[in-house]
């Protein structure tokens, strides 16, 4: 397998459908079809393509061909619907990433805010 470098974004989904499902990252890139890890990987497939990532991009972290992601989300509204696993553990996914990851990044947005703003009031202050 080879290392692939992921954003902030791609590495927090993955690390919480991780977490999540209990599922290891590389289990989830390897061929078993087992139900608990294939929902797991549909689910990643479908969080990172829902978040922005192409296909393409998508694929290449799971480990999985571009026309998986897209069966994936073709097949999201029906799964939450009908299939009460997949329903259950993609909400708790979303969830921990709505309160954990963009919760962490609002904060640390809001840090570098407010030390922008103090440098600027320093630099305003050296002008005068």
């Amino acid at each position: 397998m080879k290392n692939i470098n992921l954003n902030s974004t791609e590495e927090a989904i993955v690390g919480i459908v991780e977490l999540v499902s209990g599922i290891k990252r590389e289990v989830t890139k390897g061929k078993c079809r087992q139900r608990p890890i294939a929902l797991s990987r549909s689910v990643l497939g479908y969080m990172l393509r829902d978040n922005g990532c192409t296909s393409q991009r998508s694929a290449e972290i799971i480990g999985k061909h571009h026309a998986s992601i897209l069966k994936y989300v073709k097949d999201h509204e029906w799964n939450l619907k009908y299939y009460q696993e997949y329903k259950d553990l993609y909400n708790s996914c979303l969830d921990e990433y709505n309160t954990g990851y963009r919760k962490a990044k609002v904060q640390l947005m809001a840090k570098q805010i407010k030390e922008l703003q103090e440098s600027i009031e320093s630099i305003n202050l050296e002008l005068l």
